[in-house]
């Protein structure tokens, strides 16, 4: 039984406008934070920032300023609709305008990934089928990884 840490912002419920939003629909999809934080592209130790709003710096808490592709990224992989994180994050109109729609259907990799994921889940397959799918999806999400990234970077081309 996990039983929280006083000083854990998240544990004492003390969430950011954003994390309130993202942790509500986290939970409600029953996702682990990891899960989500892989669905997002980030660590999991990221999505415990973000949605905190605070992060370790040796021995001093510091404010979190993620970018507004990673919030963006964030609310997708829970289901929600970027424009109200980003919204709830404090980003500008311009950043809303740019990052807040949801990023094309999900590709052919994206469909593989969840494939895979279910036979690496999937406890009746046999364990060596399992440990081959768990090691594709290392590929998968490295593919994913540097498309996300090239969408980025064109996204910040166009706003030049």
């Amino acid at each position: 039984m996990h039983v929280p840490h006083p000083r854990d912002p998240e544990d004492a419920g003390q969430l950011t406008d954003v994390g309130k939003i993202l942790e509500d629909a986290r939970e409600s999809l029953r996702l682990s934070k990891r899960e989500a934080a892989r669905r997002a592209g980030i660590s999991e130790g990221r999505w415990r920032q973000v949605v905190t709003g605070v992060q370790k710096a040796g021995n001093v808490t510091v404010p979190v300023n993620p970018r507004a592709s990673t919030v963006s990224a964030m609310a997708q992989a829970v289901g929600v609709d970027p424009a109200l994180a980003l919204r709830a994050a404090g980003f500008s109109d311009e950043d809303i305008h740019r990052f807040g729609s949801p990023t094309r259907e999900p590709t052919a990799w994206q469909h593989k990934l969840e494939e895979v994921q279910a036979i690496a889940d999937n406890q009746d397959r046999s364990p060596a089928l399992r440990a081959w799918a768990a090691r594709q999806l290392d590929d998968i999400e490295a593919i994913l990884a540097a498309a996300r990234a090239e969408e980025d970077a064109q996204r910040r081309g166009q706003a030049s």
